[in-house]
């Protein structure tokens, strides 16, 4: 039933979606959902939950009712309800927002057929922005060979699957113990890539030193070909873990574009912290190091690419400098919704991202 509503719903004018009549479809036919999809209930009543420890005197039932609608009406899930502080928002400002199926639907609808989905194939096209060693590894009859050649180069480097997202399947290996990474490589579609490790700077290090921290920097071709500098991210590590990715437990400050200061604090889940919980560094305030030179490789590679419609880089900081960890070619923009309150629909409705 919930996929049939969705799927009509998907076609109907935005400008009928705010009537009184949708509404109340939408409550006659899509209030079972709550009670037996359990995810989306679980969803819906934290949501709920979060809504009224600010708003105790808020309807429970009409709460219920503006999750469903928004979901319905908008593909605004109840995640993103809470994160987006629609509880607070009128029509105009919720609309301004983008949900993250949209957004990735369309990045993807727009992606150049050209980008390569295999991730060591897009490293080649921008290696020359790569200051580490990189190798791919494939499940063949040379596996064991290949890992431990590059094992007896560095003492401990990182295994990343050539496919997937959200710093799935990533492992930090030691040299000495190799056994997990070829289980992997043997349980994997297309294989890894093996990484020489980035020793990164203080200046991201000391948030968590246990990851490699990064800066997501999500750029655009607008419809004139010119690229459009979106928005940017730091994003840490948080309780020991090797990776900064906020599906994959990290956190994420927003960072003013102009000048490379943090402005926000920082988000990891529905939490806010001014500092980080695990080394107590302050977010809002920081200063990113050599912003221009960030700014001109972003430009430099997707000129290069211009055909590209959305970019989402990942930059590490070492050393060396900026170093492209990779690129995303359908970058989300819900993180940096969430983080800094802005919608981010007016811009990708420019953009040409929609009509």
């Amino acid at each position: 039933m919930s996929g049939i509503i969705t799927k009509i719903s998907r076609h109907i004018p935005d400008h009928f979606k705010n009537s009184r009549m949708f509404v109340n479809m939408v409550s006659f036919l899509s209030y079972p959902l709550i009670n037996t999809d359990q995810q989306f209930s679980h969803n819906a009543e934290e949501t709920i939950k979060s809504v009224m420890k600010k708003n105790p005197d808020v309807s429970r039932q009409g709460l219920r009712m503006d999750i469903l609608k928004e979901y319905y009406a908008y593909d605004i899930t109840p995640e993103e309800y809470m994160k987006f502080g629609f509880a607070g928002k009128n029509d105009a400002e919720r609309r301004t927002f983008c949900p993250g199926y949209r957004n990735v639907r369309a990045a993807k609808t727009a992606q150049n057929s050209v980008w390569p989905e295999n991730k060591y194939e897009r490293y080649l096209m921008i290696k020359d922005y790569v200051k580490r060693d990189v190798v791919y590894i494939r499940n063949d009859e040379n596996m064991e060979q290949n890992v431990k050649a590059f094992a007896e180069k560095y003492s401990r480097f990182v295994g990343k699957p050539v496919s997937g997202s959200k710093g799935h399947g990533i492992i930090s290996v030691n040299a000495d113990d190799t056994t997990l990474l070829e289980e992997k490589i043997r349980s994997s579609k297309n294989g890894y890539m093996l990484e020489e490790m980035i020793i990164q700077a203080d200046a991201l290090a000391r948030f968590h030193p246990g990851s490699v921290n990064t800066i997501r920097f999500v750029s655009a071709a607008d419809k004139n070909g010119e690229i459009r500098h979106l928005f940017a991210l730091l994003r840490t590590g948080r309780g020991g873990s090797f990776v900064d990715n906020i599906g994959s437990g990290g956190m994420a400050a927003a960072i003013d574009l102009q000048n490379g200061v943090v402005y926000t604090d920082g988000i990891n889940g529905d939490m806010y912290y001014k500092a980080h919980p695990d080394t107590g560094v302050v977010f809002r305030g920081a200063v990113i190091p050599e912003w221009k030179e960030l700014l001109n490789i972003v430009d430099q590679v997707h000129s290069k690419y211009s055909s590209q419609k959305m970019m989402g880089f990942d930059f590490a900081y070492s050393d060396k400098g900026w170093d492209i960890v990779e690129i995303n070619p359908a970058p989300s923009v819900r993180s940096f919704q969430a983080i800094s309150g802005e919608g981010m629909m007016p811009v990708l409705k420019e953009i040409g991202l929609f009509g």
